[in-house]
């Protein structure tokens, strides 16, 4: 008399199967699902390995969630599937949840991914987060600290660790202090990209233009419709600007407006009013204006929304051809509205013109610090008396 094939525990599965040759390929397993029925799950790509690659995907996904299945013996690409599902059930920005699975996948995968979590010492994760921060820099190392943070407080709510192993992980950096452009360098670029031909065909000058103006990001100003413009108030009103979303890819949509700034809500829309030296730009744009998806201001050349990631290579090139430095990018233009605004009447307004919630934010990260100060009217009081 023969055994049967042996029972899976919940929340694995069997051995991985595949056929097919390129570009169609199909891989195939049993996975005991949380029901405690065992079903098989497949999935198809363009070779094997890629269909088998795609499947352990799914089979992540598929994982124990947060309340059950997590033991010390589980690994590391486990928890991190638990913790992907949990991001992407919740209600964090397009652009954040990406973020996220970059980092899972790029770096925390390989660098612990086969470990269970009982392997998982301080000594360790501190080596792995160091490494991160030598061969992609401590922002990204930083980032891929949060993201184990997330994970093993999963764990630890599971008894599977007895403290999070990363609770104590530093990155030694250097925070570099905001380099920004003067009003006199981004009227010269402004005017040296309106006189390069190619810029002009990227639709570079208007949008720049548009960031000088308001110091919005790229991708809210590609957000911008038709209608959350005031180009002709009536009585004592200013022309304005409603900042009420950003352009974002979604996996399996595309391009779309996400219905919120970066950190904001979808209730805090950011008007801001608008320069008299842009209304003639706007208004002669509207009046060329061919119909688009979404009615955006700045659409692509088909009449679709933008990529940012594009407009970024639109950008690289252009500054080539100028022949101007590495670190002077879109996002330098929004630092130099902030220090303008900043020179001008503080911290506290250049945060509200950024759309920031907290000055201390535009301080450390768009303000550029200068070392020059002129207060003689208080320390003229320490003269002699009768001193002019």
């Amino acid at each position: 008399m023969t055994r049967g094939r042996p029972r899976l525990d919940v929340g694995t599965f069997g051995r991985i199967s595949s056929r097919g040759a390129p570009p169609n390929a199909k891989a195939w397993c049993r996975f005991r699902d949380l029901d405690g029925h065992t079903r098989v799950v497949t999935a198809t790509g363009r070779s094997r390995f890629d269909a088998e690659q795609r499947l352990k995907r799914k089979l992540a996904e598929r994982a124990a969630p947060a309340d059950e299945g997590i033991t010390a013996d589980t690994r590391v690409s486990t928890l991190a599937g638990v913790w992907l599902a949990d991001t992407e059930r919740g209600e964090l920005a397009e652009n954040t949840k990406r973020r996220y699975r970059e980092v899972v996948e790029s770096y925390v995968l390989p660098a612990v991914g086969g470990l269970t979590l009982r392997e998982c010492t301080p000594h360790r994760m501190n080596a792995a987060v160091q490494a991160i921060a030598d061969t992609r820099g401590a922002a990204t190392a930083k980032l891929s600290r949060s993201v184990l943070s997330g994970m093993f407080a999963i764990a630890f709510a599971n008894g599977a660790v007895p403290a999070s192993p990363v609770r104590d992980v530093k990155v030694a950096s250097k925070r570099s202090t905001p380099r920004a452009m003067s009003i006199e360098e981004v009227r010269d670029l402004l005017a040296a990209l309106r006189a390069d031909e190619r810029s002009v065909r990227a639709d570079l000058p208007d949008l720049l233009s548009f960031i000088a103006a308001t110091g919005v990001r790229i991708g809210e100003a590609l957000a911008v419709r038709w209608s959350d413009l005031d180009l002709a108030p009536v009585g004592d009103s200013v022309p304005t600007v409603t900042v009420r979303g950003t352009v974002v890819r979604v996996k399996g949509r595309g391009l779309v407006i996400q219905a919120h700034g970066k950190g904001k809500d979808e209730d805090q829309a950011l008007v801001l009013a608008l320069p008299q030296w842009v209304v003639p730009v706007l208004m002669s744009r509207q009046l060329a204006a061919l119909p688009s998806d979404h009615d955006v201001v700045f659409a692509s050349a088909v009449g679709t929304l933008r990529d940012a990631c594009n407009v970024r290579d639109q950008w690289r090139a252009a500054r080539e051809r100028q022949g101007l430095p590495d670190w002077v990018t879109p996002h330098v233009i929004r630092k130099a509205v902030a220090t303008a605004v900043a020179t001008a009447k503080g911290a506290d307004a250049a945060a509200e013109q950024l759309g920031h919630t907290d000055a201390a934010v535009t301080r450390a990260h768009y303000i550029e610090r200068t070392r020059r100060a002129d207060h003689r009217e208080v320390v003229e009081q320490f003269g002699p008396a009768g001193a002019a």
